[in-house]
């Protein structure tokens, strides 16, 4: 790669400019997979030179890059299975960027890539009649897709802000296409499944994501899809986990928001008030460390005379 940098911006820019022609030929779809596949040989997720060789070029703006690779990654996700040849490639382009390029990553959750991401897995995540033979690689290009999707969205969210990253994995149905994959007889799919619940696991402790959650597991396809999952796989413990810890902070949060969430006790000496809906205490200046009734501590030094 250090030796060949000239080579290397040549094919992004053509790969970019590749995202922008219509298929007048009937081979748009070869080339871009020719394209993606050379592109990607110069992208290694412990190569940091190729990365900044390509911002250096771009001025330090790669809004042109993220915009190509959108395109890419759109047009396979609705293009069909001659289309989806190219994802592989260019999810290995995207990942390696994203770890080196926090203003990348963001830019492609601005450009619905996750929705991308979860149509894929929503469209290829049936899993065959028949079960994979055992210990022996399936020529299924499907189980191929769900993999580089699941393992994109974990790895995905090293080089943006995780937490906006899973509340919009969950808004695009992540939780059904989760035990939709899982239903697949692959020792491979059940591993990344598996990964998938333990990565969401840590985000539990945010409310957008609780709320997000609450109402995913509110779909109808839930039940059938859970009767379905394999017993004998890591997944079915971890979600087992998962499910638990998702029902207790739940049932926290309901009966927090059913508490009241800033209803305070009044720090003023000699006074039991509790705030309520109509009347919120506030601080005092000077006393910023304590909450005190204004209403009533005004009321009580006039009768005082104060």
């Amino acid at each position: 790669m250090k030796a060949t940098p000239g080579l290397f911006l040549l094919i992004a820019e053509i790969w970019m400019r590749q995202q922008d022609l219509p298929d007048n030929n009937g081979c748009y779809e070869t080339d871009c997979l020719n394209l993606s596949s050379d592109l990607s040989k110069f992208f290694r997720p412990d190569d940091m030179s190729t990365a900044h060789i390509l911002i250096d070029a771009m001025a330090g703006d790669l809004s042109k890059f993220a915009t190509a690779m959108a395109k890419a990654i759109h047009n396979a996700a609705y293009g069909g299975p001659h289309w989806m040849v190219t994802y592989p490639c260019l999810t290995s382009i995207r990942g390696t960027l994203s770890l080196h390029s926090a203003r990348f990553s963001n830019m492609l959750i601005s450009m619905n890539v996750m929705e991308d991401v979860c149509h894929i897995l929503d469209v290829y995540g049936s899993p065959p009649e028949s079960p994979e033979p055992q210990n022996q690689p399936s020529p299924s290009a499907p189980r191929d897709w769900l993999i580089v999707s699941l393992s994109s969205i974990t790895q995905g969210s090293k080089g943006t802000d995780g937490f906006t990253w899973v509340v919009r994995a969950i808004k695009s149905k992540l939780i059904v296409l989760l035990l939709k994959c899982a239903c697949w007889l692959s020792a491979d799919l059940d591993r990344h499944t598996y990964l998938m619940s333990k990565f969401l696991g840590p985000y539990l402790v945010y409310r957008s994501v609780l709320r997000a959650l609450g109402q995913a597991v509110q779909s109808p396809e839930i039940p059938t899809l859970i009767e379905r999952v394999p017993r004998n796989g890591t997944f079915w413990e971890e979600w087992l986990e998962f499910s638990d810890k998702l029902r207790s902070l739940m049932e926290s949060k309901l009966e927090f928001d059913q508490a009241g969430k800033y209803r305070q006790e009044c720090a003023s000496p000699g006074c039991d008030a509790v705030e309520n809906d109509s009347e919120i205490f506030r601080f005092v200046i000077g006393k910023r460390d304590s909450i005190v009734n204004l209403v009533k501590k005004y009321a009580k030094d006039a009768l005082m005379g104060r």
